[in-house]
């Protein structure tokens, strides 16, 4: 994957505040699109980190609603544009999550058109002082000055988990990157999936080990773990998944249980290789 390229810097001494505004809020913008740049599709649409569900695709794509929202919505006081106009579309979350027919392709040129929207609707304005037609939050009205500002605010945070999300990637095409393996596979067969992940290992690989490793089969089956703890525990699992180049399912006898069956219909669902193994 290539370095996000090198950007420009605002001037060190603008001529106004207009102007420094402004050139702050493109450089941010410029770092927020640049986090796209050669990441395959598979990575800018993947949950790289366990504790979040952001992705790098879902955040340029929340950034451009965010465009839309406080220069279209607010402070012109448009009707949003496509694609916010349906039902709905106008929540912050929602604006995160990615639809069918999404490429990285397509998300960075969302978000260039919104930000050109948006500087046509700044060049409307006389003044930092021009008063949004809608109002924010329910407190009255703001000006242009407080939407730059703000959006400076969120654009940076943003930027910001984008950077750790890059961090997170490495290329495919690294000669010496291992292979990242998931096991999944009953509590059961505790032996068995342990023979595995010893083997993977051995190979060369690195193994996402199942939850049963964390826990025994008399805990699990005398009703030691709570229901939060087992949810717990699948999520987890599922954030493996996410993180794996490929599925293996370890079912002794053709046997898999129910909450294997989920991982492997996810696993499916995420473009991510299944294979099976029986040791016996």
């Amino acid at each position: 994957m290539a370095p996000v390229p090198e950007l420009a810097h605002p001037d060190l001494q603008p001529e106004d505040e207009r102007t420094a505004l402004l050139q702050r809020l493109d450089q941010y913008r410029a770092i927020a699109a640049a986090a796209l740049v050669d990441v395959p599709w598979e990575q800018a649409s993947q949950r790289l980190l366990p504790a979040t569900d952001m992705t790098i695709a879902g955040i340029v794509r929340h950034l451009a609603w965010v465009e839309d929202r406080w220069f279209q919505g607010r402070l012109l006081g448009n009707k949003m544009p496509s694609p916010w106009d349906a039902a709905g579309a106008d929540d912050p979350d929602r604006s995160m999550h990615l639809t069918p027919g999404d490429t990285s392709a397509g998300i960075a040129a969302l978000y260039a058109s919104a930000c050109e929207r948006s500087r046509s609707a700044v060049d409307r304005c006389d003044s930092l002082g021009q008063i949004a037609v809608v109002p924010s939050f329910g407190r009255g009205p703001v000006n242009l000055r407080w939407i730059l500002v703000h959006m400076i605010d969120e654009t940076a945070r943003h930027a910001g988990h984008l950077d750790l999300l890059r961090d997170c990637l490495t290329p495919h095409d690294a000669p010496d990157r291992p292979e990242i393996v998931c096991i999944c596979g009953s509590a059961r067969f505790v032996d068995e999936l342990s023979t595995a992940n010893r083997d993977l290992t051995f190979a060369g690989a690195i193994v996402l080990a199942p939850g049963v490793f964390v826990r025994t089969k008399d805990q699990e089956a005398n009703g030691l773990l709570t229901d939060q703890q087992m949810s717990t525990l699948g999520a987890l699992h599922l954030r493996k998944i996410d993180l794996a180049d490929r599925v293996l399912v370890v079912n002794p006898g053709g046997y898999i249980g129910e909450s294997t069956r989920r991982e492997i219909t996810y696993a499916h669902a995420t473009g991510k290789p299944v294979s099976f193994t029986d040791p016996g």
